[in-house]
């Protein structure tokens, strides 16, 4: 009881933080006709904007999400003094909506433009996307706005988003409906009922049961044997070379000299 009363409190913590500071999910962009490494090369691109203005969720049941279009309104071709240079220009749009309901909240367009050597309109578009800046102020004013856009929004119809709250907990969509309650702030006079709500949902949200401490009984070192290795002397044979003794040639000094004729010789 303690621990879901605490994981009841978290809850309640959740979307009081939430609801201060709404964060973001990069959705995917609808549009078919993107080539995969520029729908890949703009999905990074947003993931630094966010995270660089402290709009990124992690939450994967958040419901608060950016979807980009991203539009071609001028596409050339000019002959450089190697090869062929593309140059596109277009728009990017921003999204700022609900994914339950779909209600879109804000909007925000900036031009985009890029070149490529070669004449591929596809590394034209991802040089585009590439070269967008992180830094540009218009992305911090986006946000900024984006998120008074739903705390108004929340505020004007916080019946409905209870109603709402309380349609996803009855489709069983419980982490959904938490976090569709995120942006409900104190100041809203709906805020008690929603923390009624969450208290009903924390009883169908397991809790993880991780142990409060971990204690090692005993280290047990096991030694390492380190075979000793013996070198044995490499034994070298000496060949000594001995000189082959010679014959020695008899010389002899003298003349022979045959008397008679009828000799037979063998």
């Amino acid at each position: 009881m303690k621990r879901i009363f605490l994981f009841v409190l978290s809850l309640v913590v959740y979307v009081g933080l939430h609801a201060q500071d709404v964060q973001f999910t990069i959705l995917p962009s609808a549009q078919d006709e993107l080539p995969a490494d520029v729908s890949e090369a703009l999905n990074l691109k947003l993931k630094q904007i966010l995270t660089r203005n402290s709009a990124a969720s992690a939450d994967a049941y958040n419901v608060f999400g950016i979807e980009p279009v991203l539009e071609i309104h001028e596409s050339l071709s000019s002959e450089g003094l190697m090869e062929k240079v593309s140059l596109v220009k277009g728009e990017l749009t921003l999204l700022a909506k609900n994914i339950v309901d779909g209600n879109l909240y804000y909007s925000m367009s900036i031009p985009v433009s890029g070149s490529s050597e070669g004449g591929s309109e596809t590394k034209a578009m991802k040089a585009m996307v590439t070269g967008i800046k992180t830094t540009n102020t218009s992305f911090t004013r986006f946000i900024r706005i984006a998120r008074q856009k739903i705390q108004d929004y929340y505020a004007a119809n916080c019946g409905m988003i209870l109603q709402k709250a309380q349609t996803l907990y009855e489709q069983k969509m419980y982490w959904e409906a938490v976090s569709y309650l995120s942006a409900i702030s104190e100041a809203l006079p709906c805020y008690e009922q929603a923390s009624v709500l969450l208290a009903e949902l924390g009883k169908y949200i397991p809790v993880e049961t991780t142990p409060d401490t971990v204690v090692i009984e005993r280290v047990v070192e096991k030694p390492v044997v380190v075979e000793k290795v013996v070198e044995k002397p490499i034994i070298v044979e000496k060949v000594i070379e001995k000189p082959v003794p010679q014959e020695e040639k008899n010389e002899l000094d003298c003349q022979i000299s045959i008397s008679v004729d009828d000799l037979d010789v063998k």
